[in-house]
């Protein structure tokens, strides 16, 4: 809780790494798609 307190925590990072954890399969579409089914403007509002 502390780093979401002081503003630590989240940064920027470049389209290499999301590349390369996509092509691990470290993220799950179905959860992507469940969110869009609930919340078509989701992608839109992220």
């Amino acid at each position: 809780m502390t780093l979401f307190t002081e503003g630590k925590g989240a940064t920027n990072a470049g389209i290499e790494g999301l590349v390369q954890k996509f092509e691990n399969n470290e993220f799950d579409l179905v959860a992507i798609g469940r969110a869009l089914l609930v919340d078509p403007e989701w992608a839109t509002k992220i």
